[in-house]
């Protein structure tokens, strides 16, 4: 069985995957598929369990609003998944409780997803970012 290290460097410094290429890797993989999925389910249900107990955007203070948009933004890069972002930044987000208004953060959020490693995190933060930010935008147009 390969480890999901040697897994992962084959997947780094494959330049011209082929499609024999990817079903090797698939092959390699398939035994670490259903732990590090359910690995993933369990972090997001931590995840959203500690936001259910500590409501993200209620301080009234804008670097704890920034702070809690760019962890959920690690958060859901972590899970592969916008679910997190979803939830606690659009569909939970009281835009009465925030304490500036809604399009500070869209253009905060808007940096971030330009450079990620400036809010000092990883590169593969940029996709939530940018959703993020769309969502955000959005819900600026509307207001």
């Amino acid at each position: 069985m390969h480890d999901l290290s040697s897994i992962r460097s084959k997947l780094k410094y494959m330049h011209h995957p082929t499609l024999p290429s990817l079903q090797d890797i698939e092959r390699q993989m398939q035994p670490h598929v259903a732990d590090v999925a359910e690995v993933l389910r369990l972090y997001t249900d931590a995840v959203d369990k500690y936001y259910e107990m500590n409501k993200p955007f209620t301080s009234k203070d804008p670097a704890k609003d920034l702070t809690s948009f760019i962890e959920l933004v690690g958060f859901s890069t972590i899970t592969g998944s916008y679910y997190l972002l979803e939830k606690w930044c659009i569909h939970n987000l009281q835009v009465s409780n925030l304490a500036k208004p809604l399009a500070y953060y869209a253009s905060k959020i808007e940096q971030l997803a330009k450079s990620p490693t400036d809010f000092k995190l990883e590169a593969g933060a940029k996709p939530y970012a940018e959703h993020l930010a769309k969502r955000l935008k959005s819900l600026v147009s509307v207001a």
